[in-house]
């Protein structure tokens, strides 16, 4: 009888990790459900460092972004809308707060227009 309680667990748990982010914020927005946060932030969190890493060339810096771009995702749980990707929301953040960051540093940011990190961009989002 246990052993049947396990696997139905074992299994829920298995359907859970292949829920999509959306559900996950969904979940977490709407209910507070931190354990859908923890997921998303384990399915994201070493790409998007990457990410802000090879934005900037500076670790420190990426790091400061990186904690900062979960903050608001925290901060604006109640606010999010699922009217794109959660990635493509998650990037945008990560994005906007480093062009800030640099600004606020004197040091020119990203160019909005340049096509590669457009396409960094949608290769992590994807």
């Amino acid at each position: 009888m246990a052993e049947a309680a396990n696997d139905a667990q074992a299994t829920a748990g298995a359907a859970r990790d292949d829920e999509e982010d959306e559900t996950l914020m969904r979940r977490y927005a709407l209910d507070g459900d931190a354990a859908a946060f923890e997921r998303l932030y384990a399915r994201h969190r070493v790409r998007l460092h990457r990410y802000l890493a090879r934005m900037c060339g500076d670790r420190g810096r990426a790091e400061e972004v990186f904690q900062d771009t979960w903050l608001q995702v925290i901060g604006a749980r109640e606010r999010w809308r699922a009217e794109a990707r959660f990635t493509t929301w998650l990037w945008q953040i990560a994005r906007n707060r480093m062009i800030d960051v640099l600004r606020r540093d004197g040091r020119a940011g990203p160019s909005l227009d340049a096509p590669e990190s457009e396409a960094v961009v949608m290769t992590l989002s994807a």
